[in-house]
């Protein structure tokens, strides 16, 4: 599979937890435009940050990943571990939610993002400091001062925005943002989804997953809702917010403060709960040994 313009694709893609002998993540068939914003949006635990870790191959050992991912045409699904992070920062560049956990806390910053320049792409020295010198001041970081500080001694906007250094720099044909608002005031989201626009504007294919809606909101291209491991709507994000067809998004969006904080009903989380069992019941009789030795 690789639909016309997409650059990402997950096919009938399911992740399985063998301690727990269910699927927390099922049937998810996502098409991810090239060029364009992607938002997957939902509830904490959920199973969206799950989703980013199958695709750039750091799922946890206790879970199996199945079905197809493809990048580009190729289904990278099917490779090693190995070769999948040797994906990273070349065709894969992945923003967890804590940037300070994607930056080496031994290197100055301007020589995280310097490498880059140098060991991916090739480049002199002399050039690539050039051009890091013009990207953290684009970001509004001075380049002799933040530039040359170690990531324990910034603060986490400073950090968040080396990384989206790091992501413009990268010659990474995907970016993945992992919750990039999380935790944060108004006036902080508002300048995190400033720096995002510079990704869209820069004509990158985001994947973005967050439960802040706001940044669909802000960002446009395509919105996918999810609850429970499941897809429940995908469409453009400006159709899905305002004329939302799944019950699920409907009672998501009025629960938003800003549309007076109602709490989802019971009936409509007690109705996919009851849709959810009745598939996730597929592997429901593997237990321990059984399940290790299946993954064998």
């Amino acid at each position: 599979m690789n639909s016309s313009g997409s650059l990402l694709a997950l096919e009938n893609f399911a992740i399985f937890s063998g301690i727990a002998s269910r699927y927390i993540v099922r049937d998810v068939n996502l098409s991810v435009p090239a060029a364009a914003p992607f938002c997957l949006a939902g509830e904490s635990g959920c199973g969206k940050s799950l989703l980013a870790q199958a695709i750039v191959g750091s799922l946890p050992d206790e879970l199996e990943a199945e079905g197809s991912i493809f990048l580009a045409g190729d289904a990278i699904s099917e490779l090693p571990r190995k070769q999948i992070r040797e994906l990273w920062g070349r065709k894969i560049f992945y923003m967890p939610q804590e940037p300070s956990s994607s930056l080496d806390p031994s290197m100055r910053i301007r020589e995280q993002i310097l490498e880059i320049h140098t060991r991916v792409m090739g480049k002199p020295r002399k050039e690539g400091l050039s051009q890091v010198r013009r990207m953290l001041e684009t970001l509004g970081l001075d380049s002799v001062t933040a530039g040359k500080e170690y990531p324990l001694r910034l603060s986490g906007g400073m950090n968040q925005r080396a990384l989206l250094a790091m992501a413009l720099s990268s010659p990474a044909e995907l970016i993945i943002v992992d919750e990039p608002t999380k935790g944060m005031e108004s006036a902080k989201r508002d300048e995190v989804i400033f720096l995002l626009s510079k990704l869209a504007e820069e004509g990158r294919t985001m994947f973005c997953i967050t439960h802040d809606l706001e940044i669909p909101r802000r960002l446009g291209g395509m919105l996918a809702m999810m609850y429970a491991g499941l897809i429940v709507e995908v469409g453009p994000s400006r159709e899905v917010l305002s004329s939302p067809r799944h019950t699920y998004t409907r009672s998501f969006l009025r629960a938003l403060p800003e549309n007076g904080l109602n709490p989802i009903p019971e009936f409509v989380l007690n109705s996919l709960d009851t849709a959810w069992g009745k598939e996730n019941s597929r592997k429901s009789d593997w237990q321990g040994e059984n399940w290790k030795e299946a993954r064998r």
